[in-house]
């Protein structure tokens, strides 16, 4: 095909990833009348979206770990009321948010629990007034199951923190922009270029088709552990990427309550038990699904999760059910099914490799390179994005692009693919 029938297709911006940072933020965008695209090279929401638990922190389970306020929980305060806005349809674009439509909330709240002596501990911080109005504590006739055996002797408080159901978030946040969202093989149909930390162009040559170039003011990398090879490829000085892979469990079985929870850590010789001297780390994060075919499934994350990637997908299960069996002994989990979903989980290199404490976004003349550390801080991330950005050039002018490319579709939670 020669180049004069090629079409160039100036925007304003082009946003590359297909999670939930991507796709938050091409609704904003498109919102907002920028002329933008979102290219992925997989399915919507694969990779860490999918494999999140949908807890929308709040930072409380900080404080109750005894942690200093830290500018993570600081962040993470604000986030609940922010989400409440764009489920409840009040979103304010100018503020980084998006109307989500359609998503499930599988809980309001999260509980916070743990072995009885940890409490005294917990119920201190409270008189302290560290958790004060942040948790509050269940009398034990309110004790929803599985802690209203008699068999709990410790505490439990209740945090407003909701769990929204990750694949109908990223299936709403896909309706948004489906005239927007494309597929692409890197290598095969499109070929990015760019040297010294700026993108030039991307050009796609479908077969059978002509070839278009995309061009742009803006190029949001917004790939997960996919900017690794985005960054390398063009250079991009001052931002590097860590890896902090989770090995996550699945636990299906019939008996199980609906159960959205924190479980504190064990303590140790008087101190929490951290991991790799790290801040403290709940011991197991528990949250409730159902699978395609309707049986319940407690999704479990925390310490257990980071020190999986350590062992075998036999080793990870059975410490999981000796885990779970040791602090919930009365709940049968002699028939469950267990499944092991390793997740890559990518974020902006710090020292240490500890988790950041805020959403990341670095501007590198027109590119801008993000990872949101934590879904709950999607919004936050996205508004970081648009303060960078000028103002569109031409509103509406990326509506219903002609793209020959295929249409990016949504992806399968990892117990679907897996399990």
């Amino acid at each position: 095909m020669s180049e004069k029938n090629e079409r160039v297709l100036d925007l304003d911006c082009v946003v590359i990833g297909g999670g939930v940072a991507a796709l938050w933020v091409t609704n904003l965008l498109k919102r907002l009348g920028y002329a933008t695209v979102l290219l992925t090279n997989s399915e919507l929401g694969a990779g860490q979206s999918l494999a999140a638990q949908g807890v929308i922190h709040s930072g409380v389970k900080y404080l109750g770990l005894g942690a200093r306020k830290s500018a993570a929980a600081e962040e993470l305060s604000r986030m609940p009321a922010i989400w409440g806005r764009c489920l409840g349809g009040a979103a304010d674009p100018a503020e980084g948010q998006v109307n989500l439509d359609g998503v499930e909330v599988l809980s309001e709240t999260q509980l916070l629990w743990g072995p009885p002596g940890l409490f005294n501990r917990i119920a201190a911080g409270i008189a302290r007034g560290r958790l004060q109005k942040k948790a509050e504590r269940l009398d034990r006739a309110a004790h929803p199951p599985p802690f209203d055996s008699p068999r709990y002797r410790g505490e439990l408080y209740r945090m407003g923190e909701p769990v929204l159901d990750p694949a109908t978030l990223i299936e709403s946040l896909a309706r948004g922009v489906a005239d927007l969202s494309h597929r692409v093989d890197w290598g095969a149909n499109a070929e990015l270029k760019g040297e010294r930390g700026c993108v030039r162009d991307v050009r796609l040559t479908p077969a059978g088709g002509p070839a278009v170039t995309l061009r742009a003011a803006r190029w949001v990398f917004a790939a997960g552990a996919g900017n690794g090879a985005l960054i390398e490829q063009i250079g991009l000085p001052g931002v590097g990427m860590q890896r902090r892979p989770l090995c996550q469990v699945a636990v299906r079985a019939a008996s199980l309550p609906p159960m959205y929870s924190v479980c504190l850590p064990f303590w140790r010789d008087g101190a929490v038990a951290t991991l790799r001297g790290a801040e403290p780390k709940p011991a197991v994060v528990v949250t409730t699904h159902r699978d395609s075919r309707g049986r319940t499934l407690w999704y479990l994350g925390g310490q257990l999760a980071e020190t999986g990637v350590e062992r075998s997908d036999a080793g990870q299960i059975d410490a999981a059910r000796q885990l779970m069996e040791r602090l919930l002994p009365w709940v049968d989990f002699r028939r469950a099914e267990w499944s092991v979903h390793r997740v890559d989980r990518a974020e902006p290199a710090t020292s240490g490799g500890h988790r950041p404490s805020t959403a990341f976004c670095h501007t590198h003349g027109n590119v801008t390179v993000t990872w949101p550390t934590k879904l709950a801080l999607a919004p936050d991330l996205a508004k970081r994005v648009l303060k960078d950005l000028g103002d569109p050039g031409s509103p509406g002018a990326g509506d219903g692009l002609d793209l020959p490319l295929p249409r990016a579709v949504v992806g399968r939670p990892p117990w679907e693919v897996s399990g």
